[in-house]
C-alpha cells in the first residue's frame, strides 16, 4: 500500500492501572490466543473487540495521540486488516447520538458518537468486530511493545 495514512494493520492496545498491569494483560491475551469483547462506551451494549488503524510509521516515537491514548498502553496485537474484516470487522461510523436510531440495527454496533469540538474520537480510526470472543493465532496476529527490553 503506498499511502502513508492507511495501515494494512490494526491494532488491539491493551490498557490497565499501569504499564505492569497492562503489560501482564498482553501476556495473558497471548497464552490464551483470544481477545474478549467489551461494551464499555458501545451505546446500544454491543460486545465488541475494538482496534485502532493508526499507521505503523506514526507509531514509531510512540502513540498517534499521546494526550488522549493515556488510557491504552503501549502493548497490543497487530493483525492484518483483511483478515479482521473476513472475521466482520468494519470501520466504526462517527456521527452524532442523535443519529443513532437512524442506523440500521445490524449496523448500530458501529456507532461512536461525534460531536466536535467536544467530543472527537476520529483520531482513534477505531474498527470493531462484533463479538464475544476473537480467537487468534500467530499466523494472523503479532505483538505490538515499546522497545525490545519488553519484547525480551
Amino acid at each position: 500500500m503506498s499511502r502513508q495514512d492507511i495501515s494494512e494493520y490494526l491494532i488491539h492496545f491493551t490498557k490497565d492501572i499501569d504499564l505492569e498491569n497492562a503489560f501482564r494483560r498482553l501476556q495473558k491475551i497471548l497464552r490464551e490466543r483470544i481477545l474478549i469483547g467489551s461494551n464499555g462506551f458501545i451505546k446500544g451494549n454491543y460486545n465488541c473487540v475494538c482496534f485502532s488503524e493508526a499507521p505503523l510509521s506514526s507509531l514509531a516515537s510512540g502513540l498517534v495521540n499521546s494526550e488522549y491514548y493515556s488510557s491504552y498502553s503501549p502493548f497490543g496485537i497487530l493483525m492484518s486488516k483483511i483478515w479482521l474484516y473476513q472475521q466482520g470487522g468494519r470501520p466504526v461510523i462517527y456521527q452524532s447520538d442523535s443519529e443513532f436510531d437512524s442506523l440500521p440495527i445490524n449496523f448500530q454496533w458501529r456507532h461512536v458518537r461525534y460531536e466536535p469540538p467536544e467530543i472527537d474520537f476520529s483520531w482513534e480510526r477505531e474498527w470493531r468486530v462484533k463479538t464475544e470472543i476473537l480467537g487468534f493465532n500467530n499466523q494472523v496476529a503479532s505483538v505490538v511493545v515499546p522497545d525490545s527490553s519488553w519484547a525480551a
